[in-house]
């Protein structure tokens, strides 16, 4: 039997959150012998990856969320006998025949436009794509249901729609316990540090208990898109540089990466607004202490095994911090650990695979 030929759009795989997703899910494909993958991008930045070194590849450096890439994927197309072309993100390729599988992580840009001419783009693509589409990945209930609540898809639509989750990698529940990173007590945010992350309610909280704990609060993600936008949280977190520490993206390895979510004593997700929410299960694979905003998402995923407060509380989100860190929850710990052991990338590989040959499958 012949592999499927299945064509990748590989273009966003050094972007945190959906790079994470892409990257994991492609290490599982292309091991895979009943799969031929094709991957479109810049070839010379995906050779550096090491996986991808015997993979074909089309260059594509055309800008996303552009008209542009629009014309030019389907032209790239033209003659290679795909079976199946799979988009990790709602900008699919609606022009092109070959059946077209596509993940949507979330519909921020709907929830939370930042402006009219984004909302106005991220309907009419989403609307495009959610027709146009074989199917859609999901990565929660709650995603599908904000496709229903904004985009009101008819229920041919819906049926389409198929959740796989995200998962953590092996390597990451495997990895020994390390030296630790950081020479201090801390807590730990991990994250794009954006307004809707809701660090300011995590900053107010933590500068309200801090002479009551000895821990700093580490927060690694990008500065970019939020200490710009949010004065206030910008002149707190000035005041508290001693204490308040951020590292930007950390460019290291997992194993390393790992290890600042090993020595945390706790873990802390303020969102107000996700698709699924991959750092708290890392840190469940780490077996961390983990508090999280009540939203639904976080909800769905996590339930019993972590902490929850209400979202723009910082008076109830600083009373956990310290309830949390004299407790022991060792029970809950252990629970959150098993857990995290249910979503493995293997198994979101393996999900997204059947669904790809279903796909191939029933378009012949």
């Amino acid at each position: 039997m012949q592999p499927y030929k299945i064509c990748v759009d590989a273009r966003m795989i050094f972007h945190s959150g959906i790079g994470t997703y892409l990257k994991n899910i492609l290490f599982h494909l292309i091991a895979d012998k009943n799969l031929e993958l094709t991957l479109m991008g810049d070839v010379s930045k995906l050779r550096s990856i090491q996986e991808f070194s015997k993979v074909d590849i089309i260059e594509l450096k055309t800008e996303i969320y552009s008209i542009k890439e629009q014309l030019e994927i389907p032209k790239l197309m033209d003659d290679k006998n795909f079976d199946l072309f799979f988009s990790p993100h709602y900008n699919a390729p609606i022009f092109i025949k070959t059946p077209l599988i596509t993940t949507i992580h979330d519909v921020f840009h709907l929830s939370f436009p930042t402006s009219i001419f984004k909302k106005i783009y991220a309907y009419l693509m989403f609307y495009l794509t959610l027709k146009c589409s074989n199917q859609i990945i999901t990565i929660s209930e709650f995603t599908k249901s904000e496709i229903i609540k904004y985009l009101k898809p008819t229920n041919k639509v819906i049926d389409k729609i198929c959740k796989i989750a995200n998962g953590v990698a092996q390597d990451w529940i495997d990895y020994p316990v390390l030296d630790n990173p950081y020479k201090k007590p801390y807590i730990l945010y991990v994250g794009n540090v954006k307004p809707h992350k809701n660090l300011k309610t995590l900053i107010h909280a933590f500068a309200s208990i801090k002479d009551q704990i000895q821990h700093d609060l580490l927060i690694i993600g990008k500065k970019e898109g939020f200490l710009t936008e949010d004065k206030e949280s910008e002149k707190l977190t000035k005041d508290l540089s001693d204490r308040i520490h951020f590292t930007g993206r950390l460019d290291v390895s997992a194993e390393l990466f790992c290890q600042y979510y090993e020595h945390s004593d706790l873990f802390i997700f303020p969102s107000l607004y996700e698709g699924f929410g991959l750092p708290p299960l890392e840190a469940m694979a780490r077996k961390t202490k983990v508090i999280l905003s009540d939203i639904p998402v976080l909800k769905e995923t996590f339930s019993d095994c972590a902490k929850f407060f209400s979202v723009k509380s910082k008076e109830q989100l600083s009373g956990l911090i310290l309830k949390s860190l004299k407790d022991e929850d060792s029970e809950m710990i252990e629970k959150a650990y098993q857990l995290a052991q249910n979503y493995t990338w293997k198994k979101t590989a393996e999900q997204t695979k059947q669904l790809m040959i279903e796909t191939i499958e029933s378009s012949r």
